[in-house]
């Protein structure tokens, strides 16, 4: 980069089209928008490692608001400072409501038509597949580490208990979603403390006296 800066203007200048694209290609809801986010920032731009958008992604979990906005915000501070955070937010958002805008407005005047509730019912499975899709390809940091730390099946386990357990409680409203959120990053981190205490145990046996 020069004295001027121009090289750092342009990449802030590309970087805020990416998040318009992604705010352009947003259809189908907060699924179809992290996926898009996902692919951006670890797989085409490498922002940051999959380990890191995973510990981003739990972070904003339990942040009040919209989460795909906490995640918009803190990608782009981490990738531009606070220009990149406003750029990221604008860029996302943008096109959303635009488009949100335009698209309402034609709504109401198709909604009953035949051909448009058949396109909105054939909508609904591509929008859960995706989720399922998302959903194994954040969980598969966490399995990958296990594997590293030597603990496959001590770690898949508690994270297969995490996951069900979330799922039973919220399908049945035994909690609110911020209370099991907070139950399970709890359980989680209790369980990650307990045995990083165990390995370092187990190393200071090992060292020879």
């Amino acid at each position: 980069m020069d004295s001027t800066g121009t090289a750092s203007r342009i990449d802030l200048t590309y970087f805020f089209t990416v998040w318009l694209k992604i705010g352009l290609q947003s259809f189908g809801g907060g699924i179809s928008t992290f996926a898009l986010i996902r692919e951006a920032a670890i797989r085409k731009f490498q922002w940051v490692t999959e380990e890191e958008f995973l510990e981003i992604w739990a972070m904003v979990q339990v942040a009040p608001g919209i989460n795909l906005i906490a995640l918009t915000i803190l990608l782009g501070k981490r990738s531009f400072g606070n220009r990149g955070m406003v750029a990221a937010l604008i860029g996302l958002l943008l096109p959303t409501v635009l488009l949100t805008a335009l698209i309402t407005a034609v709504y109401t005047k198709v909604q009953h038509l035949p051909i448009t509730e058949a396109a909105i019912r054939g909508a609904i499975p591509a929008i859960v597949g995706l989720g399922i899709v998302t959903s194994v390809q954040t969980i598969m940091p966490l399995l990958r580490s296990a594997v590293r730390d030597n603990r496959p099946t001590l770690d898949l386990l508690v994270y297969l208990l995490i996951v069900v357990g979330s799922a039973c409680a919220a399908a049945r409203n035994i909690a609110p979603i911020f209370t099991i959120l907070l139950a399970s990053a709890f359980s989680s981190g209790v369980y990650s403390v307990v045995t990083s205490r165990r390995q370092s145990r187990a190393h200071l046996d090992e060292e020879p006296l």
